[in-house]
């Protein structure tokens, strides 16, 4: 089997995945993707603006959207600000709108997707980019595209500094919750600091009275402390809900100083590049 390509791409997230879309086809790419299922396991708010669609997908056919809201609230303290945002703010599927992006790398750019291929070592040598498997199974191309995550290491093994300071790295907590308190046109932020020490709570609505409820905060040794938090929190203010799902996760708001190298590039979350005000990182993900 050939196994040398013109564009190794390391994460089928959305910065790889938009990353692969944006090539032109005449190139021959691969991307490998450690989890055996594109868009699975989220661990993510899921909230975009219209602004972001309109930007990277302008075709009418969006059907990853699971909610439109148009109320917005920010809460500080006893203080509360609330907005109306008709039409500009959009919860998905992240499940969905992976695959879907992953679809149009298949069908418009006829990409090799490789699923279950966690890529452990990467190396630039000469005139090519080296990337080794956890099977021990070598790839080569000339240019190498790392999307893996906020948890990546890559960058480090191609001479690109990506260790994070804890102070740099924020905490969260997540719950998907069922409750008729929570209401589908609003969107809501809570920066109190005793609810949220250094960060926010946000209730993000995804139709019929379920939200992503989580919070994070500057990282600290009290490891369950985004949990207890979010606990405390749904127990006042959404005491009849139901937990669907729950996880833990982080975000780290610090970008890297330098995102590429000769051949290559850092993209996404495993360049640090989520929104240092929201911590989101999905449009960040598409524009870089």
């Amino acid at each position: 089997m050939d196994k040398n390509y013109d564009v190794i791409i390391v994460g089928g997230g959305p910065a790889g995945l938009y990353a692969a879309y944006k090539i032109e086809k005449s190139f021959k790419v691969i991307i490998f993707e450690k989890d055996d299922v594109i868009g699975e396991p989220i661990l993510c708010a899921e909230g975009i603006s219209t602004n972001t669609l309109k930007l990277f997908f302008k075709d009418g056919d969006h059907p990853f959207i699971r909610n439109i809201y148009s109320k917005l609230k920010v809460k500080y303290k006893d203080l509360e600000a609330n907005i109306d945002i008709p039409g500009r703010g959009l919860i998905i599927d992240r499940s969905k709108f992976e695959k879907y992006i992953a679809n149009k790398v298949k069908e418009e750019n006829n990409f090799e997707i490789k699923t279950g291929s966690f890529v452990v070592d990467a190396k630039v040598e000469n005139d090519h980019v080296k990337v080794i498997l956890e099977n021990g199974e070598e790839y080569f191309g000339k240019i190498l595209i790392i999307a893996d995550g906020v948890e990546s290491y890559l960058p480090n093994k191609v001479g690109i500094n990506s260790v994070c300071n804890l102070v740099d790295m924020y905490s969260c907590y997540q719950q998907i919750i069922h409750d008729p308190n929570v209401k589908d046109e609003e969107i809501i932020f809570d920066f109190t600091p005793s609810v949220a020490p250094g960060g926010y709570l946000w209730v993000f609505p995804r139709g019929n009275n379920e939200a992503n409820f989580g919070l994070g905060i500057t990282s600290s040794l009290d490891c369950e402390k985004p949990y207890k938090l979010l606990n405390e929190y749904r127990e006042k203010n959404y005491p009849n809900a139901k937990i669907l799902r729950e996880f833990p996760g982080c975000v780290s708001v610090n970008q890297l100083s330098r995102m590429y190298t000769d051949r290559v590039m850092v993209l996404g979350d495993s360049a640090r590049a989520a929104d240092p005000i929201t911590g989101g990182g999905i449009d960040n993900a598409l524009r870089r």
